[in-house]
């Protein structure tokens, strides 16, 4: 119950607060999303996001 509690209410926000950053370092840095390394990235998050449903 414990380890639930702290996955939802620090876990979780970081993962979208890590997604949310890592976006923003992209377009300020102006790379395409399109690059590879940055598309696997963006698969790999989707798709360990999914596995966690």
């Amino acid at each position: 119950r414990t380890v639930k509690l702290l996955d939802d209410r620090m876990a979780n926000p970081a993962y979208i607060l890590s997604l949310i950053t890592g976006l923003a370092m992209v377009f300020m840095g102006e790379w395409p999303l399109t690059t590879p390394w940055i598309l696997l990235s963006l698969v790999l998050y989707v798709l360990l996001v999914l596995v966690g449903l």
